[in-house]
């Protein structure tokens, strides 16, 4: 476990009640082992669950017992799909050298300032849908 998977699971321990724990796992001294596993299957989710202030505890708890217990039928609550913005998706599409600002303000001018508009431009230019697909490939 590297020093960032280390600090995700302390955090987590500050969030998950010692009580539900307690009631849910055999603890054995301490409850770093679970959170420490539950970091490990899922650090995606853990990263969203310390830094988003704003989730339901019952969505929380739901996932972790799901993560845990490595359920192939588990569906979790909370969401780590990054929902990228219009202007991240322009800003990235002229950072990577994909497309030019003028010819995004052409098509956006043409087909509307959406992101569907970028998109098309990302899948003319390199056959990628949207930008998450393309940076899951880099």
């Amino acid at each position: 476990m590297n020093k960032q998977q280390e600090e995700l699971a302390m955090r987590l321990d500050i969030l998950i009640p010692m009580k539900w724990l307690s009631d849910n796992y055999t603890l054995s001294g301490n409850n770093k082992h679970i959170l420490s596993k539950v970091v490990e299957l899922n650090p995606e989710w853990a990263i969203e669950v310390v830094n988003n202030g704003e989730l339901k505890l019952s969505d929380v708890l739901h996932d972790f017992k799901g993560i845990y217990s490595e359920d192939e039928h588990f569906v979790p609550r909370i969401s780590t799909d990054k929902e990228y913005t219009f202007d991240e998706v322009w800003d990235a599409l002229i950072e990577h050298g994909i497309a030019t600002e003028n010819e995004l303000r052409l098509v956006c001018h043409i087909n509307g300032s959406k992101i569907e508009s970028l998109n098309d431009v990302l899948e003319v230019r390199t056959s990628y849908k949207d930008w998450e697909q393309y940076k899951s490939m880099e």
